[in-house]
């Protein structure tokens, strides 16, 4: 397959000589989710503006599984039919996505509650690391949660910020 080459090539061969199997392309790189994100990437950099609500959907939810971390700014710098990409990234659990969403919609209840999970999720990782790290000082593992604990100290946040 000439993709594994040069996805760049590729595209451009297939775009400016052969456009109508370019569905066929992407049937056939879905066993290859990070080519296919590549060739995807290209393609819009090239040609955003005419592509499908399906292309884009496919492209955000392949970055919602293999770099999560950009989606938000992809959100942000392009534009995106929303209603459609707000479930693929629910579904991938770009919740940071969804929160962006729901905020650009107007659903700012939504949208405070997910930052606010979010939050929270970001500060158990914190003291599980800070827990850890206190448990390999001192050697006294009283400290350390389980996630059951975990969960309710969630669970007793969450109560407290309602």
């Amino acid at each position: 397959m000439l993709v594994l080459v040069s996805t760049r090539y590729t595209r451009t061969i297939i775009t400016t000589y052969i456009p109508e199997i370019q569905r066929k392309v992407f049937e056939m790189l879905m066993t290859k989710p990070a080519l296919l994100l590549d060739y995807l990437e290209g393609l819009l950099e090239d040609r955003r503006d005419s592509e499908s609500n399906e292309t884009l959907a496919l492209y955000i939810a392949l970055l919602c599984k293999l770099e999560p971390e950009k989606v938000v700014s992809e959100l942000m710098n392009n534009f995106y039919p929303l209603d459609e990409i707000v479930e693929l990234c629910r579904i991938n659990k770009a919740f940071d996505a969804v929160a962006y969403i729901c905020e650009r919609q107007g659903n700012y209840a939504e949208a405070i509650k997910l930052y606010t999970e979010i939050f929270l999720e970001e500060c158990i990782k914190c003291f599980g690391k800070f827990t850890k790290n206190k448990e390999n000082i001192s050697g006294n593992t009283s400290q350390v949660f389980s996630p059951l604990e975990r969960a309710e100290q969630v669970k007793t946040l969450e109560s407290k910020l309602s």
